[in-house]
């Protein structure tokens, strides 16, 4: 097995704790990945998360997959990691760092940088040939979701609620 390591990025106007808690509901991952269809939450986990298996399936030009995801690390606030069981297994790291206020200095604003490091476990049997294609198409994948996440967490900052 080889092991294809990539990252991505974004500088997301929201909170370290809401940024960590909406990626920690998996339930969450259609909103932000499209490719996602009929995720369920098979087994539930402790107040971290850690433990709880989603199972989903993920839409690829290769036709449907069948994917397993579990939490199998968490720090409230800055990280949740993850393996992907299914025919390409991953591991993936997700973590919040803030930065500062926001880019006009809003008060009760601040802006966080989240990061996704994505390790694809590619087995022996794909030829090495796809390796960059591989790559390519994760960066692409997990650069999209950040960015779509950032996109719903700061339209959720920018609704006012209703008391």
């Amino acid at each position: 097995m080889r092991k294809l390591s990539t990252r991505a990025d974004r500088r997301i106007d929201a909170s370290p704790h809401d940024i960590w808690a909406y990626r920690l509901d998996f339930l969450h991952l259609p909103e932000y990945n499209p490719s996602i269809r009929q995720i369920e939450l098979v087994s539930e986990s402790g107040p971290d998360g850690t433990g709880a298996l989603y199972r989903f399936d993920l839409i690829t030009e290769g036709g449907s997959h069948r994917v397993d995801l579990r939490v199998i690390r968490s720090v409230p606030a800055e990280l949740v990691a993850i393996e992907l069981g299914g025919a390409l297994p991953a591991e993936e790291e997700f973590t919040v760092v803030p930065g500062g206020p926001d880019e006009d200095g809003a008060p009760g604003t601040a802006s966080c940088v989240a990061t996704i490091a994505l390790t694809l476990l590619v087995p022996d049997a794909i030829p090495s040939s796809v390796d960059q294609q591989l790559l390519a198409t994760g960066t692409e994948q997990i650069g999209d979701e950040l960015d779509r996440m950032a996109e719903l967490l700061e339209a959720r900052n920018r609704t006012p609620s209703i008391s």
